[in-house]
């Protein structure tokens, strides 16, 4: 399906629509391999495909084709005698490509990317000037990491650009990174080499009591104060707060900055179990508010920039309050969020620690 400029807002719905649902419902089914319950954006797509020059490029290869979203870009920058190769392991993001695009410089290939090696040499490419990678690395063996970063290599041209995005998660070790080869950010290291440029470092209220209190043990080692982070999430109340005589948040900042001295109070917000707090905030935000005229339900509340440039809210394209699947989420969300399941979590999860002083 190739949309023209002037085509209708209710065609790019359907567009629109159609990716969301498709991209969710594989993704429910193989959440390893996508990583992510929705398509990226166009946005995500432009800085992904800034590093690459259209102008030169003439054989692409893009890894993790999804439903279409970054190959979208990818054809609307191309030269005309350009050749995109789409790859992705997945049939049905396959079968959705090619329903979607009637471009002959696009070539999609249905295959597992271990195997790029030979799909490429398959398909008579023995260089590409580009690698457009989506790949979820992050949840590969490292030794499938290594081998898929070999390949690209070996089929890259002597000036082959290869860009790569990644959901990071907030784990303490990601060793992804180092598996590629690509050096670890050192955080404690970072901190202790531009102490004299900070002021202080932050208690976050969302995170495990084990967590503040090795930033409360750092804190001290550098000689700085601790602070509360804005940890206050939806309608849920404050986890921990700065307590001051001062008169001014001016007055404040001197106290931290100049003189040292901060004084945080963890409340009994903090105490409940990490994963119930993040039910509640989900159920605050997509939950009905009667008073809230025009935008009583979730689906009315959050937003997509349409290829007109226009924010629509997603009832546009999810009308009834999204796929099956997200309408089941939903209900087991509210069902957890009632305070009798926030009792049983409570209990069966157990209670945030002291973080101390």
């Amino acid at each position: 399906m190739i949309l023209e400029p002037n085509d209708s807002r209710h065609q790019r719905a359907a567009l629109l629509r159609s990716d969301f649902t498709v991209f969710f419902r594989e993704s429910v089914r193989s959440l390893t391999v996508t990583a992510s319950l929705v398509p990226s954006s166009r946005f995500l797509a432009t800085a992904l495909l800034r590093p690459v020059d259209f102008r030169s490029a003439g054989v692409i290869v893009e890894l993790g084709a999804g439903t279409g979203v970054v190959t979208s870009e990818i054809l609307r920058r191309m030269q005309p005698r350009a050749t995109l190769y789409a790859i992705d392991i997945n049939p049905i993001f396959i079968a959705h490509i090619n329903d979607r695009f009637r471009d002959p410089r696009l070539v999609s290939m249905q295959g597992d990317v271990r195997h790029l090696g030979a799909m490429l040499r398959e398909a008579g490419v023995e260089s590409a000037d580009a690698v457009i990678s989506s790949l979820s690395l992050m949840w590969m063996h490292k030794n499938d990491r290594s081998s898929i970063m070999r390949q690209v290599a070996l089929h890259l041209s002597s000036q082959g650009v290869l860009t790569q995005y990644q959901y990071l998660h907030a784990c303490r070790t990601p060793k992804w990174a180092s598996a590629l080869g690509l050096p670890r950010f050192r955080g404690e290291e970072f901190l202790r080499r531009y102490n004299p440029f900070l002021h202080a470092l932050e208690l976050n209220g969302l995170q495990p009591a084990g967590d503040n209190r090795e930033v409360v043990q750092l804190a001290a080692e550098l000689g700085l104060p601790v602070i509360s982070g804005g940890d206050r999430h939806c309608r849920e109340p404050n986890a921990n707060v700065n307590l001051t005589n001062a008169k001014s948040f001016t007055e404040f900042v001197h106290e931290v900055r100049h003189d040292h001295l901060s004084h945080v109070l963890f409340l009994p917000q903090y105490r409940e179990p990490i994963p119930a707090r993040y039910i509640e905030f989900i159920w605050h935000a997509v939950q009905t508010y009667p008073n809230l005229t025009g935008r009583e339900k979730w689906v009315d509340r959050v937003f997509y920039q349409s290829d007109a440039g226009a924010l629509l809210p997603i009832s546009t394209i999810w009308p009834s309050g999204g796929p099956t699947a997200v309408r089941w989420f939903l209900s087991t969300i509210e069902f957890l969020a009632t305070p009798h399941m926030r009792a049983t979590l409570r209990l069966a999860l157990g209670r945030q620690g002291e973080v101390g002083a």
